[in-house]
């Protein structure tokens, strides 16, 4: 419906009307009025040419950076540079705003930022600020005008031959031969201990007894 004025207060006059065989269509016995109370149809975007606006950024590598400029006397000011000025100067080439650049304090925070355009403190900020649900729905977002991804680079390995005994590659050969002369000295060592205390391991060969001793002490 488009909302119009009336000496008796408002009206809503049906601008679209629906059927089956053509769908949504123009009502086209009714004029409508657009905003600005005009009759004539907006034909571009809202026209911001001489309009003031006041911009809040944040110090942020590669988007805004502040550099120090000392002039022919000697005075020093600061000068924003990166990224987000640049656009800031193409945006007002283009669209012929005046910009009041404020740059935000270094102790805050994006959801400030979002806080500060939803009371009034910026007319907007343009800074490398996330859109998140919770941010939505108190401020608007443009579309992006960066985007960024984050990857790790390594190098390529070549393919690896898996062999038989690679499983014994993260010891080196000099453990390996400790561990099992600790186990040949230790089974020796449990052997001769509980044969004497054993009378069944007695009965058994020396041999036999100590295989079965190193077996226990393999396992």
């Amino acid at each position: 419906n488009n909302i119009q004025y009336s000496p008796t207060g408002i009206n809503f006059v049906q601008a679209l009307s629906y059927s089956d065989s053509t769908g949504w269509q123009r009502n086209t016995f009714t004029q409508l009025i657009w905003p600005g109370n005009t009759l004539a149809p907006p034909t571009s975007g809202a026209k911001l040419e001489g309009v003031k606006l006041i911009l809040g950024l944040i110090q942020s590598t590669q988007y805004t950076n502040i550099i120090h400029v000392t002039d022919a006397l000697g005075n020093t000011t600061f000068q924003l540079v990166g990224y987000v000025p640049d656009l800031i100067n193409l945006l007002q080439t283009k669209l012929g705003f005046i910009p009041d650049i404020r740059l935000a304090p270094s102790n805050r925070t994006y959801n400030g930022l979002v806080a500060d355009v939803a009371n009034g403190v910026y007319d907007l900020v343009v800074a490398d600020l996330t859109v998140t649900a919770s941010r939505r729905k108190k401020v608007d977002f443009s579309n992006s005008i960066f985007d960024n991804s984050v990857r790790l680079v390594i190098r390529a390995q070549p393919d690896i031959q898996i062999g038989l005994f690679s499983f014994l590659n993260p010891l080196s050969w000099d453990l390996w031969l400790l561990i099992i002369g600790t186990l040949i000295f230790g089974s020796m060592l449990i052997c001769i201990v509980e044969r004497v205390a054993n009378e069944r391991l007695r009965e058994k060969s020396h041999s036999a007894a100590y295989l079965m001793i190193f077996w226990y002490t393999f396992g």
